[in-house]
């Protein structure tokens, strides 16, 4: 996935802090893009689990591409693990396990490979998501997703 996948301008990033909305998105592009490698499956994916969150649906066009060049700016001057920790940083507690939910569906579409196991395990602690519960969401994620 590059920016231009999501934006049609190019526009400054600004290094601001991130709102909720923002952090809950900059979470899900580090799930899809934070290896510098994401399908257009998990590109579409991205799009539709926006437009489907209550937090980002209501977002215009303009809002909404405004706020990827934001997080792609910091993804690109920072990197994944950056965008990550400021993003869990703000995302209020009762979005986090949410949060862990719908970015593990992002990509449990397939076997959890090491790649995969080591970015759970990461947004798992970042997100301060009891191993209990990560483990039964990946499970439950992991059926759900079988017959796809």
């Amino acid at each position: 996935m590059r920016r231009l996948d999501f934006l049609p301008g190019s526009q400054s990033p600004r290094d601001a802090s991130l709102t909720p909305q923002e952090a809950f998105a900059g979470i899900l592009l580090v799930t899809v893009a934070g290896d510098g490698e994401a399908s257009s499956e998990q590109t579409a994916a991205f799009v539709a689990v926006s437009n489907r969150i209550q937090l980002l649906k209501h977002q215009t066009t303009a809002e909404f591409n405004a706020m990827m060049e934001k997080l792609f700016g910091i993804l690109d001057r920072q990197g994944p693990d950056a965008l990550l920790e400021r993003s869990s940083a703000v995302l209020p507690p009762e979005l986090r396990e949410t949060a862990f939910a719908v970015a593990v569906d992002l990509f449990a579409d397939h076997a959890v490979e090491a790649k995969k196991r080591k970015m759970v395990t990461a947004l798992q602690q970042r997100l301060g998501v009891a191993s209990d519960l990560a483990v039964k969401i990946v499970e439950v994620l992991s059926i759900k997703n079988r017959g796809s």
